[in-house]
């Protein structure tokens, strides 16, 4: 199984904005503020799963 850990989310949320910061600049109005709103959201989404995830695995004895 291919796991994700909470800095690649992280890492691919702020390349992701920083990405597009060309055509946000430019942009008019609230649109590039709501984008960048539902990059965070995802990317928090997908945090709390991850951390779901990890608090619901059972411990392994050794």
């Amino acid at each position: 199984m291919i796991g994700i850990t909470k800095n690649q989310i992280y890492e691919t949320a702020f390349e992701t904005i920083k990405e597009s910061t060309e055509w946000g600049i430019n942009e008019d109005g609230k649109t590039y503020g709501h984008w960048v709103d539902g990059v965070m959201t995802f990317a928090d989404a997908l945090l709390d799963k991850l951390s779901e995830e990890k608090n619901c695995r059972p411990t392994e004895k050794y």
